[in-house]
């Protein structure tokens, strides 16, 4: 299952409760098991010691549909460091290339990172870089976006929550029979 590092104690709660259910009652739930991306966690661009959060407002979040400009003034006026190349790579420096990882060619990265090694990276080519990469990511997905109708999304939403019902209820009545439960209490009802 994809997660976030954030995620990963939710995760080993349903895998407890799994193994546990399937200890009493024979085995019927898979333990989920983590999928963690190459950037289990992203960071803030406005402060990269926060994790990417919309409970932080706007500043601190890239959206999907974000207009170009919005996005640019975001990764622009993202937190670097102020002062000569440090030892270690500062945290906000660090998170551009995490999300320039993410978003470009491997050898756009490592020219950058070789850049930054030999202490010759101007911040601005790397969060203009960014952009063009982010950008460029995104398209795809923005332009699917501008082809959807809100009878498309209604639609779409419609036919997996139906498709989810009919798996909960299976599941639900599966669960009932194995623990020793009538088959239709109508407190524990799926239906709309």
């Amino acid at each position: 299952m994809p997660v976030g590092e954030d995620q990963l104690q939710h995760l080993e709660l349903c895998r407890r409760i799994a193994r546990r259910f399937n200890s009493r009652f024979g085995p019927y739930f898979a333990e989920p098991q983590a999928l963690l991306s190459d950037a289990p966690r992203i960071m803030s661009l406005a402060d990269p010691l926060k994790k990417m959060s919309k409970s932080q407002g706007d500043k601190h979040i890239i959206r999907l549909m974000e207009p170009e400009e919005s996005l640019w003034e975001k990764i622009r006026t993202a937190v670097t460091d102020g002062g000569p190349r440090l030892e270690k790579m500062s945290p906000g420096v660090q998170n551009l290339f995490v999300l320039l990882r993410l978003v470009s060619p491997a050898r756009v990265y490592e020219e950058l990172m070789t850049s930054y090694g030999n202490g010759a990276l101007r911040y601005d080519v790397l969060k203009k870089t960014l952009l063009e990469h982010m950008l460029e990511a995104l398209h795809p997905i923005r332009e699917r976006r501008k082809k959807l109708t809100e009878e498309d999304a209604k639609s779409t939403l419609e036919q997996g929550a139906k498709r989810a019902r009919a798996i909960a209820q299976e599941t639900l009545r599966e669960v009932r029979t194995r623990v020793g439960l009538s088959a239709s209490p109508t407190c524990l009802s799926l239906s709309q």
